[in-house]
């Protein structure tokens, strides 16, 4: 049986138990349910994805982030061992790169690091270099270094809303007189979703819809409990609050994607396509500084990465005795990671616990 409809039938099943879903229990059932999920199935997960990392799209962009964490090292004075997290590491691309460039930097640096790859269906065993685990969030305790994220919040579990009669609905899935996935709105299932707009004080007109990611406040409380001391580096694509919930959005940000194709209807073939929202890093700061993580420093992923040295490295190919062919794509490829409108304007937070002080990092 395929992927979807495994997920489709766990759907269902919920749906006929309970009369309707929320969105959130939908998307996570979708995303990772057992071995049905887009993220858990055993049977896609050596496919291509649905759309392309920046790690994926070339290696410096590994290079340029073990150059911000070698600062961050130094900043620590040194530390050893210099635990490295990786959450969400896929197909362990990112550390394979931030490794490999790590050989370049200092010898201290790159003998300091211990490097833990953690995912749901993590798709590279565990070497000399890098330990893999098997997990869904940060089973880690006493943490001292680093955890890192790309592209990995915008695929949390999200609750949907609506503004109707000027007041918070929730948005539910449900069958039709046809047995097919629809929509309807209710009393919201969760304070949390009230509780998160009420304290981002923004006024939404009728007809609104959008999306509030309650697991924040687990993922926040889940790096406070783990990370004893050092930073957390979390690269995604959001807004703050007061973009996210504004008028140019009002249909909300969910999107989703099938075989590289956004389309845009997140009940279509569950388990075989991704769905993401954007990431309120307002809200994601804001929980941060609740759990004792202070933020300190945020940025796109344009600036960050040529902050760090983007330019000299692309300006490097033209000495490198490449083929006019090789030269071309390299060139495109490390453009993609930049490009506004797209990879460029992905966001990039630093923060830190446990530090007497607050060091300006290079990428910000």
């Amino acid at each position: 049986m395929s992927g979807e409809h495994k997920a489709t039938d766990r759907i269902l099943s919920l749906i006929k138990k309970h009369g309707k879903i929320t969105f959130k229990t939908f998307m996570e059932t979708a995303l990772f349910a057992g071995e049905s999920g887009y993220y858990t199935s055993q049977t896609t997960k050596n496919l291509a994805r649905d759309y392309y990392t920046s790690p994926n799209t070339h290696p410096i962009f590994g290079s340029l982030i073990a150059v911000q964490l070698e600062q961050i090292w130094r900043d620590m004075d040194c530390i050893t061992p210099f635990h490295i997290i990786e959450v969400g590491a896929g197909s362990g691309s990112l550390g394979k790169d931030i490794l490999s460039y790590s050989s370049a930097l200092s010898a201290g640096f790159r003998n300091a690091i211990e490097y833990i790859s953690i995912d749901v269906n993590p798709r590279g065993p565990s070497s000399e270099n890098v330990h893999t685990i098997r997990a869904l969030g940060l089973p880690l305790r006493n943490v001292v270094g680093c955890i890192l994220s790309n592209e990995l919040i915008d695929s949390f579990p999200v609750h949907r809303f609506a503004i109707q009669n000027g007041i918070i609905q929730e948005i539910y899935v449900t069958l039709d007189g046809n047995g097919e996935l629809t929509e309807i709105l209710d009393s919201p299932s969760t304070r949390l979703i009230e509780d998160r707009i009420a304290s981002l004080n923004i006024i939404l007109p009728e007809g609104f819809r959008g999306e509030v990611c309650t697991s924040l406040e687990t993922w926040t409380k889940n790096i406070s409990e783990s990370l004893e001391k050092g930073f957390i580096l979390t690269i995604d694509y959001g807004k703050s609050a007061n973009e996210l919930y504004s008028d140019t959005r009002n249909e909300g940000t969910l999107r989703s994607f099938y075989r590289h194709t956004q389309v845009n209807n997140p009940y279509f073939m569950p388990g075989e396509q991704d769905i993401t929202a954007d990431v309120d890093f307002t809200s994601l700061i804001s929980l941060g500084e609740y759990h004792s993580i202070k933020s300190v420093g945020i940025t796109t992923q344009r600036e960050f990465l040529y902050n760090l040295g983007f330019q000299k490295h692309l300006n490097a190919l033209n000495h490198m005795g490449l083929r006019q062919r090789d030269l071309d794509s390299n060139r495109m490829a490390m453009l993609d990671l930049v490009k506004p409108g797209e990879m460029g304007d992905f966001k990039v937070l630093a923060q830190l616990k446990g530090m007497s002080f607050s060091p300006i990092l290079t990428g910000f």
